[in-house]
């Protein structure tokens, strides 16, 4: 409903890789990365979702038109209840939680998530190793 209501236009590149994972963990980590994204977005913005197989791992980029994330919120973005300062068009106010909890599951599957430099709005990746293919 945000999504229309701001006007947001989503572009996605989205390769299909067979990645061994807590489905529902990952689910939660793209969940909190778009939300935020969107959150953060102005009205008449773009979000961009990247998923691509770099090496033996799943890279998931999602980048955002907002204000990006403050010199300040950098070292602290990924801390459990931290809320960063910078303003956004929503009328949900986060907990703090959702980015510490992203880490918390990519960080269990062996994998990264880190804050891209960028010089407009908020640029995350995250970095998962494959592992198995799963058979079908």
């Amino acid at each position: 409903l945000t999504l229309d209501t701001k006007k947001i236009e989503v572009r996605s590149d989205l390769q299909a890789i067979y990645l061994t994972c807590d489905n529902n963990k990952i689910y939660t980590v793209l969940d909190n990365l778009i939300s935020n994204a969107i959150k953060y977005t102005p009205q008449h913005g773009v979000i961009n979702l990247r998923i691509y197989q770099k090496n033996e791992n799943v890279v998931i980029e999602v980048d955002d038109e907002g204000p990006g994330v403050m010199a300040s919120d950098k070292a602290k973005i990924f801390d459990p209840f931290y809320r960063g300062n910078a303003k956004h068009q929503s009328l949900v106010n986060g907990t703090g939680l959702g980015l510490s909890i992203a880490k918390e599951f990519v960080e269990a599957h062996g994998g990264k998530i880190s804050l891209i430099p960028s010089n407009f709005g908020a640029h995350f990746r995250v970095s998962l190793p494959i592992g198995s293919r799963k058979e079908t």
